[in-house]
């Protein structure tokens, strides 16, 4: 078995995460230009993202989590705490962090079942309206 790693699926929604990807220069006040948001977006321009892996968990977080927190720190505290969402949020308000922080994690390393199945293109997405 290999070393546990942290794996980061998707990507900030901002001006500067889009500057980034294009490998042009950015300004602090980019990270907070928002460029998409669950009120305006399309169901066009809404993302998934399917996860196969033999590791144990997912973690959920804000980037006033995995921003502030080092990932050495993360790993610990997901392969150590016994409620690592709350050691999480507990560390990035420690480490100085002043946007939301917020985390959910979901272990499935007790229980192994096959995932639910990927939806079909043209099933309608869960949009509050």
């Amino acid at each position: 078995m290999g070393r546990p790693t942290l794996h980061q699926l998707t990507s900030d929604q901002t001006v500067a995460a889009y500057l980034r990807s294009q490998l042009r220069p950015t300004t602090p006040r980019m990270e907070h230009i928002v460029t998409n948001t669950v009120r305006t977006t399309s169901t066009d321009q809404i993302g998934w993202t399917q996860v196969r892996t033999n590791g144990s968990g997912l973690l959920l977080a804000t980037d006033g989590v995995h921003k502030v927190v080092p990932a050495i720190a993360m790993h610990r505290e997901l392969t150590t705490s016994a409620r690592p969402a709350q050691a999480l949020t507990d560390a990035a308000g420690a480490l100085g962090g002043r946007d939301n922080a917020s985390a959910v994690v979901v272990d499935w390393s007790a229980v192994r079942r096959e995932p639910p199945p990927v939806p079909r293109l043209g099933t309608p997405p869960l949009v509050h309206q």
